[in-house]
């Protein structure tokens, strides 16, 4: 069982991997099927739809993909319309990470994931880097 905080990395992890498989084409992605294109398993029936919502509108906020509308209702569920890595997401993707997850860059981890998806510890690795890497353009902003 994987905390909140690693489920969230993980979530972060997916949605980078599926923008980076798609370049720099624009995506919709909804709180209804993200589940579902994320490649996320409820099989138990969990319902990871605000979990995905509050990922997204954070990594909006961060910088890491843009998006031309958001639609939002008051049952908390949004509709992100042209949805894409920004070049600050693709700058972190191409950052040294040997140390950190044990592959050259995130890029190398995620071209494989054409044919075999990476693992979840590998998605819960890459939403970490990704936040220690905007943490450390926080310090070096202040």
């Amino acid at each position: 069982m994987t905390s909140k905080m690693e489920f969230h990395y993980e979530i972060v992890g997916r949605v980078i991997s599926k923008l980076f498989n798609e370049g720099l084409s624009r995506v919709e992605l909804d709180s209804e099927t993200a589940s579902e294109y994320l490649g996320l398993d409820n099989s138990e029936g969990k319902n990871f739809k605000q979990d995905i919502v509050d990922v997204i509108f954070w990594m909006i906020s961060e910088g890491l993909i843009r998006t031309s509308n958001t639609y939002e209702t008051l049952d908390g569920s949004a509709s992100f319309i042209n949805v894409q890595l920004t070049s600050k997401c693709i700058s972190i993707i191409r950052v040294n990470s040997t140390e950190q997850i044990g592959v050259k860059n995130i890029e190398h981890l995620l071209s494989k994931s054409e044919e075999t998806p990476p693992s979840i510890s590998n998605y819960i690795k890459v939403g970490s880097f990704v936040g220690s890497i905007l943490g450390g353009f926080t310090k070096s902003i202040s």
